[in-house]
């Protein structure tokens, strides 16, 4: 499973081939839920890098 989504993500149209498996393996529910964690952080170094504390 590596492997296919390690090639799935090279050059173009690499979202949908990334996609394709994710779901079909029944692993979209963990990916996205990790994508939000990763965007929430992403947004709280922002924050911080500029100087707005968040709790």
């Amino acid at each position: 499973m590596r492997e296919r989504l390690q090639r799935a993500i090279e050059g173009k149209g690499a979202f949908h081939r990334f996609r394709d498996p994710v779901h079909r393996e029944g692993l979209a529910e963990p990916w996205y839920a990790f994508c939000a964690d990763r965007r929430l952080g992403r947004a709280r170094e922002f924050l911080a890098d500029n100087g707005i504390r968040v709790g």
